[in-house]
C-alpha cells in the first residue's frame, strides 16, 4: 500500500520535497534553529493551495498554475543563488529596479532562471494533475488553510506578543513590519514575500507623507555660522562598491589609478575605512541622510530634519544630480531627499531604459556650479550597480582586460574612477571646498549583488575619502565619529560629518551615542547585528 501511494503522488511528494529544499537553501540555519516544524506547516500549505488550483476549472487552472509557479520559483531563485529568504530589503530593491536594471541583473543567470521557472511549473502542473484525481473535496484544503491562517498564525503572534515584552511595544507602533518579520523568518515561502509587499507599500504610505511633515532638529544639535566654512561641498555618493577591490585600498588591479596619483601628491586628500550602515540603498540612504541609525530606525527619519534641509537652512544651494532612477510610480527615499533640493536633475535613465554613463553627470555639474554662490552638491552615481559589463566602456576595456565577473566589476570601478577625477577637475577649481566621497553599501561580486542576508561582510565593506580645499579641519571632524579599536568608521556619522562642514555642531552625548550606533548595521530581515561578527 505505501509503495501504491509514493507511486500515485510522486510529483506531489518531490513538490514537497522541493519546497523544504527551498527553504533549507535560504534559511542554512534552518535544522539548528528548531524551527523547523515551522517550515514543514509552511510547505503543507502550500500543498494546500496547490489542491484548490488543481480542482478549478482548465483555464483558470492553467492561470493559476503559472502565477503559482512563478511565486515559488522566484523563492527558489534566492534560496538556490542567494541562500536567502525574500525580505523586504529585497522587495524593496526590485520595487524601485526599472527594467533596464533588472535586465543587468538578470542577464548573468537568465538561463538557469528561465529552468527554474519551467521546471517549478512541470513540477506542480503534474502534482496538480494527481491531486486533480484525488477524491478529497477541495473544501477540505480551503478548512486547513483558513485554520493555517487564521487560527494556527494569530495564536502564534499572540504567543510572541505575552513572551516577549520588547516585541509586544514594538508591534504597537509597527503591526506590518512586525508581521513582515515573524512571517519571513517562520512561514518565509510565499507568505513571506506577499507580507514583504505589504510592508513595502506601507512603507511607501509613509514616505509619502513624509514631505508635509514639520521636521526639527534633534535634541544635541546646533548653529553656530562660523567663519571659514566651506563655500561648495560635493556630497557624491557612489553604488555597490567594495572597498577591497579599490587599487587605493591596495588591490592588485589598477582599478582607480586617479585616486592613487592624487592621494600619494596631495595632503588634501584622506581615505578611511568606512562600513555601510546597510546593504541596500533604502536601508542605507536612510542612515546618511538623516539621523535614523541602525537601533533607532524609524523615528529620528520622520520626526528630524534631514541632510537637504539641513543645508537649506545653512544658506546653501541645494542642487541634486544623479543617473540613478525617479520611480515616479513608487517613489524612493533618495527622490523624496532629492524633491527638498532647489535643484534637481535625473538623466532620465527610466525613460530611456538604457544605461546611461555617470560621465554624463559632467556637463551638468559645471552648468550648475557658481563660483559665487555657496553651493551643497547631491551627485549620485549608477557606479558598480549589479550587470557589471554595462557600467563600463572600451577605454576601461582597454586597461583592465578579460571577462571574468571579476573582470567586469573592476572595469566599473576603473570607470568610477575615471567621473571622480572629472568631478575632481570642477573641484579643484574652488578653494574653499570639500569633496565626501562614500559608497551607500558593498557588493558580493561574485553573487551579483547585495541585500543578502548570507552575502557577507562585503555587502558593507566600502570606501571614503575626503579631498578638503577650504579651512576647516575635517579630519578632526571625522575623527570624533572614528571606531579607533577597530579602525572604522560607520557611514552613519555621514550626516553628522557633512552638517559639521556647515556649520551645525553637536553634544558630546550625541557624538557618544553616534560612536556607540557605529559598531551596529541593519541588515535586510530588519534585524541589528554588530558588523564585526559578519563573516
Amino acid at each position: 500500500m505505501v509503495f501504491s501511494f509514493l507511486k500515485r503522488y510522486k510529483y506531489t511528494i518531490a513538490v514537497f520535497i522541493y519546497f523544504q529544499l527551498i527553504v533549507y537553501f535560504q534559511i542554512r540555519t534552518a535544522l539548528e534553529r528548531g524551527h523547523y516544524l515551522y517550515y514543514i506547516i509552511n510547505a503543507s500549505s502550500l500543498l494546500f493551495i496547490l489542491h484548490l488550483i488543481s480542482k478549478s476549472k482548465l483555464i483558470l487552472r492553467i492561470i493559476l498554475s503559472v502565477v503559482f509557479s512563478i511565486l515559488v520559483a522566484f523563492e527558489a531563485y534566492y534560496g538556490f543563488f542567494f541562500r536567502c529568504t525574500i525580505s523586504l530589503g529585497i522587495i524593496s530593491s526590485i520595487m524601485v529596479t526599472n527594467f533596464a536594471e533588472a535586465s543587468d541583473v538578470m542577464s548573468s543567470r537568465m538561463v538557469s532562471s528561465l529552468i527554474i521557472v519551467c521546471l517549478t511549473f512541470w513540477g506542480l502542473f503534474k502534482s496538480g494533475n494527481e491531486l486533480k484525481r484525488m477524491k478529497v473535496s477541495a473544501k477540505w484544503s480551503m478548512v486547513l488553510l483558513s485554520f493555517y491562517m487564521f487560527c494556527f498564525y494569530p495564536l502564534y503572534v499572540f504567543r510572541k506578543i505575552k513572551s516577549d515584552n520588547d516585541f509586544a511595544d514594538y508591534f504597537k507602533d509597527h503591526q506590518i513590519l512586525s508581521h513582515q518579520m515573524m512571517i519571513t523568518d517562520r512561514f518565509p515561502l510565499l507568505y513571506g514575500q506577499m507580507i514583504s509587499v505589504a510592508a513595502f507599500f506601507d512603507e511607501k504610505k509613509k514616505e509619502k507623507e513624509y514631505l508635509s511633515l514639520d521636521r526639527t532638529l534633534p535634541e544635541g544639535v546646533f548653529w553656530e555660522d562660523t567663519d571659514g566654512l566651506p563655500e561648495k561641498i560635493f556630497f557624491v555618493l557612489g553604488e555597490s562598491q567594495y572597498r577591497k577591490h579599490l587599487s587605493l585600498y591596495g588591490y592588485e588591479v589598477k582599478t582607480t589609478p586617479f585616486l592613487d596619483s592624487l592621494f600619494q601628491t596631495s595632503s588634501n586628500m584622506k581615505v578611511y575605512d568606512a562600513v555601510s550602515s546597510g546593504c541596500t540603498t533604502m536601508d542605507a540612504a536612510r542612515h546618511l541622510f538623516t539621523f535614523a541609525t541602525p537601533n533607532n530606525n524609524l523615528n529620528p527619519f520622520f520626526e528630524n530634519k534631514n541632510l537637504i534641509e539641513l543645508a537649506n537652512d545653512a544658506g546653501y544651494q541645494t542642487i541634486w544630480l544623479s543617473n540613478q532612477t525617479t520611480f515616479e510610480t513608487w517613489g524612493t527615499i533618495t527622490t523624496h531627499f532629492s524633491s527638498l533640493a532647489h535643484d534637481v536633475y535625473f538623466t532620465g535613465y527610466e525613460e530611456t531604459a538604457k544605461r546611461i554613463s555617470d560621465l554624463k553627470l559632467i556637463p551638468k555639474l559645471r552648468e550648475k556650479y557658481n563660483k559665487n554662490t555657496k553651493q551643497f552638491f547631491v551627485i549620485n552615481l549608477q557606479g558598480s550597480h549589479g550587470g557589471y559589463s554595462n557600467k563600463s566602456d572600451e577605454i576601461d576595456a582597454a586597461v583592465i582586460k578579460g571577462n571574468s565577473i571579476f573582470n567586469q566589476y573592476d572595469r566599473s570601478i576603473h570607470h568610477t574612477d575615471r567621473v571622480l577625477r572629472e568631478i575632481y577637475n570642477v573641484v579643484k577649481a574652488d578653494t574653499s571646498s570639500v569633496l565626501f566621497y562614500i559608497s551607500d553599501h558593498g557588493q558580493s561580486i561574485d553573487m551579483g549583488g547585495h541585500g543578502m542576508i548570507n552575502g557577507g561582510f562585503r555587502q558593507f565593506d566600502v570606501p571614503m575619502f575626503v579631498i578638503n580645499q577650504s579651512q576647516i579641519n575635517v579630519d578632526a571632524i571625522i575623527d570624533q565619529y572614528f571606531l579607533h579599536d577597530k579602525n572604522r568608521i560607520n557611514t552613519v556619522s555621514t550626516i553628522n560629518i557633512l552638517a559639521e562642514l556647515m556649520g551645525y555642531s553637536f553634544s558630546d552625548e550625541m557624538i557618544s551615542e553616534l560612536r556607540e550606533e557605529s559598531n551596529y548595521i541593519f541588515h535586510v530581515n530588519w534585524q541589528v547585528y554588530k558588523w564585526d561578527e559578519l563573516e
